[in-house]
């Protein structure tokens, strides 16, 4: 499963997403922010399709494979002479093209006939992620580590979804095992960080989230947790300054906004002394770290 350090999983873990994780990833958005970004039943938001196709090798199917009349989907099973790979491709040309009802098709079916096949079993893992389908999620991770003990995403993501399970320990076990292997894997860097803080742990959070930013100074999810972090930590200009260079390169405008509300709670905070207002800015910082307590 080729490493693809998730922009943008949970995932999966995105990472395979991230899936992402695939392995997952970015923060945890608001209630509302999250709500607003929920896709529709059935789909794969924009963002969540991403981080699953940089999570495996590009498909090289033509964009009109589908439409032709021929070839393996010409008649009969149209995938019975694919081997695992080339199933892997054909459902994610079919998830790009919003079709998530015949990808499962394909990675059930293909499944079927390769149980052992860690990226099947992966993708499919990091779809069932997305859609909060957690014991079907872990099921097929834990099958694709069986066959692939090592594999770095698939660690992310099982770490994702038994965080979903409240089983920390296993979650962190996971996280240290892949970043034992691979030291500048951002996904699993980033969701180790974003479990620090949930457990209190800032500045081990701290050294994960200035990590990923210097692995990848573009990325700008693990900016809006460092940022977090440093004002849990007291650095309040640090964490205005982390959270501007997070604006800089955001794409999210819903994250945006999450961004700018904070900063406004940030600077309110730091002209309270003078202003006895201290008492709100404080609660609205509160409810705001929460944000970033997990990784999506």
């Amino acid at each position: 499963m080729g490493v693809a350090a998730v922009k943008g999983m949970r995932i999966v873990a995105a990472a395979m997403l991230g899936v992402s994780a695939a392995a997952t990833w970015p923060p945890a958005s608001s209630a509302e922010t999250d709500k607003a970004a929920k896709p529709q039943a059935g789909t794969l938001s924009p963002e969540e399709l991403d981080r699953i196709q940089k999570s495996f090798p590009q498909s090289t199917v033509p964009k009109d494979f589908f439409r032709r009349g021929k070839g393996p989907h010409g008649s009969g099973d149209p995938h019975a002479a694919l081997g695992p790979g080339k199933l892997v491709k054909v459902a994610l040309q079919h998830l790009s093209e919003g079709r998530r009802a015949e990808a499962m098709k394909t990675l059930n079916s293909g499944i079927e006939r390769y149980p052992d096949d860690p990226q099947l079993r992966g993708i499919r893992g990091s779809i069932y992620l997305q859609h909060k389908e957690f014991a079907k999620a872990l099921s097929d991770f834990e099958a694709g580590l069986k066959a692939r003990p090592d594999d770095v995403l698939l660690l992310v993501n099982r770490a994702q979804t038994y965080r979903s399970f409240n089983r920390t320990d296993e979650a962190l076990a996971d996280l240290n095992r892949a970043i034992k292997l691979q030291p500048d894997l951002v996904a699993a860097r980033f969701n180790r960080g974003a479990l620090y803080l949930s457990l209190r742990k800032l500045e081990e959070a701290r050294a994960d989230f200035e990590h990923c930013v210097s692995v990848d100074p573009h990325e700008a999810a693990p900016r809006f947790n460092l940022a977090i972090v440093l004002a849990e930590l007291g650095k309040r200009e640090e964490a205005i300054a982390e959270m501007e260079r997070f604006l800089k390169i955001a794409r999210s405008d819903s994250w945006k906004k999450v961004a700018r509300e904070q900063l406004a709670v940030w600077r309110e905070g730091a002209r309270a002394p003078e202003k006895g207002e201290g008492g709100g800015a404080r609660e609205k910082a509160s409810a705001a770290k929460d944000k970033a307590g997990k990784a999506n």
